[in-house]
């Protein structure tokens, strides 16, 4: 009962967001919150320094979340939003937070939402600027940019080691590979 009260408390919620306000406007709001959520991460840095660092991994930032990986997924999505949105009035305040963002999303030591941040950065540009090509050139440049992704699974898939070592990690994905196959004996 306490379960299904929670889900449905939680649709009902979702769908007055929805009714509410435009997709443009949520997200408006939700680059607010992360932002407000960069500020109290620092906030607490200044007065609690233990409780925003990740014990579990040394120098790496947690902020207010409960690992330095949600920490990096929050940064990243910041960075997106920031980039995205604009702020109607307080443009020089989303400047600033869109550095942070950056900064904290270093400070977290998170690989994956850093690599996820700087393909969707860089796919941005390009897929607005193919989109305004005319329909024979855009066939083209989506078939030349699926070439280019072929080349980089290929890469990837052949080198993974060296490219995994150039992050600090490696292919036991920092020993999480052999941690699932005893789990998987367990179950």
């Amino acid at each position: 009962l306490r379960r299904s009260s929670f889900f449905t408390l939680s649709t009902i919620m979702a769908i007055y967001l929805g009714e509410r306000f435009t997709p443009e406007e949520f997200a408006e709001m939700f680059a607010w919150a992360l932002c407000l959520m960069i500020f109290a991460s620092v906030a607490t840095y200044c007065v609690f320094p233990a409780r925003v660092l990740d014990p579990s991994h040394p120098g790496a930032w947690r902020g207010l979340t409960i690992h330095k990986n949600v920490f990096g997924e929050c940064m990243a999505a910041a960075i997106l939003l920031l980039m995205l949105v604009r702020f109607k009035r307080h443009r020089l305040l989303q400047g600033i937070f869109f550095i942070a963002s950056i900064l904290m999303l270093f400070l977290a030591h998170s690989v994956t939402p850093t690599i996820s941040c700087a393909i969707v950065v860089i796919a941005i540009p390009v897929l607005r600027r193919i989109s305004r090509l005319r329909i024979k050139e855009r066939v083209f440049a989506y078939a030349f940019c699926g070439g280019i992704s072929v080349c980089a699974i290929f890469l990837i898939t052949n080198f993974s080691d060296s490219l995994l070592e150039m992050f600090g990690k490696d292919s036991t994905l920092s020993g999480r590979a052999q941690l699932w196959s005893l789990v998987m004996g367990s179950i």
